[in-house]
């Protein structure tokens, strides 16, 4: 068991290291046609925000006039918590021969134990 965490820890660490990444990954997988709006479903007038005060990841449509985040409709929308550290939270919980501990969670992804209890408990749920 120690053996398979310690290489999933690392797999997981190198897959998401930082936000580039983790956007990257979860613009590819949750808009593999291109980015469209959740709302109006236009793909055409939606364009990246790149302000200095803007979050990463928002985007805005042009044919509803709506701000959507690439995080809208996950487990991990409405979180203060980085994506690239809910992405390795999700794939460390996932395929285990035993299911990760939130103390476990906490230690690898140096969050507090309440944040890695609350990241679980949203993981579960979805």
């Amino acid at each position: 068991m120690e053996q398979e965490l310690n290489r999933r820890t690392r797999e997981a660490l190198a897959m998401f290291a930082d936000e580039v990444s983790a956007h990257r990954y979860l613009e590819r997988v949750l808009w593999p046609d291109g980015v469209r709006c959740p709302r109006c479903r236009s793909g055409s007038r939606v364009r990246k925000l790149n302000g200095a005060s803007t979050r990463a990841g928002t985007y805005k449509c042009y044919g509803c006039r709506k701000m959507f985040s690439l995080l809208h409709g996950t487990v991990m929308s409405s979180s203060h918590v980085p994506a690239h550290k809910w992405l390795q939270a999700i794939y460390l919980t996932d395929g285990g021969t035993r299911p990760m501990r939130p103390y476990h969670l906490h230690r690898i992804l140096d969050v507090s134990f309440k944040t890695a209890s609350s990241m679980m408990r949203r993981i579960c749920e979805e």
